[in-house]
């Protein structure tokens, strides 16, 4: 007889963190053709939202927020179409649980989703534009990494989480160059006020 697993407790920051997880892992699907380089530094597009400010690669959009905070970001062609595709939420209200505790909630939904999925240790890093971040890979049964995330955390305790979906080895590096440009240069801000990002290498 088995042993029922215990779920963890389903916080609103759990839940919006969560859908994130659900939402971005999945297996690794090979794309064909040439994959596109990651744009040199003043080909970044700047883009603002309520609740933040980020940097995107040229030719990718931002869509609408869903009700649980979500917006998917992709080339300009139907996000639904896309194999490569990042994603940024933020969860409602400030944010107190420890690193540790967000970590496992999200890996237990990733890996729900797909057991298949291993993932690597969290590393803890402060963010170009000073805010706590936590970020760790997803990897597929080949041992290939097929998603990216980290969450940001401000000194409100409010949080950005941002994730990428990387489909092939191919378009990786790439990727993984984008998503990380993304993250450096994502600010959260109070509702109403833009704040450009600085500078990021």
């Amino acid at each position: 007889m088995g042993v029922k697993q215990k779920q963890p407790s389903m916080k609103n920051l759990f839940h919006a963190l969560l859908i994130l997880a659900a939402c971005t892992s999945g297996n690794a699907a090979r794309a064909a053709g040439k994959q596109p380089k990651a744009p040199h530094a003043a080909q970044w597009v700047t883009v603002h939202t309520s609740d933040y400010t980020l940097q995107l690669p040229p030719g990718w959009k931002i869509g609408p927020q869903t009700p649980f905070g979500q917006r998917t970001i992709a080339p300009s062609a139907s996000a639904a179409t896309q194999k490569q595709y990042m994603t940024a939420m933020t969860a409602p209200g400030p944010a107190a649980s420890s690193w540790q505790q967000l970590y496992h909630t999200a890996l237990f939904f990733i890996t729900r989703q797909n057991p298949s999925l291993k993932p690597t240790p969290y590393r803890l890093w402060r963010s170009p534009q000073g805010m706590q971040a936590c970020s760790w890979e997803m990897k597929n049964s080949k041992g290939q990494v097929c998603g990216l995330y980290t969450v940001l955390r401000d000194s409100s305790m409010h949080i950005l989480a941002l994730s990428v979906h990387i489909p092939d080895t191919a378009s990786q590096k790439m990727l993984t160059k984008c998503f990380q440009h993304m993250v450096n240069t994502a600010v959260l801000h109070p509702a109403g006020e833009k704040t450009s990002p600085s500078a990021s290498r």
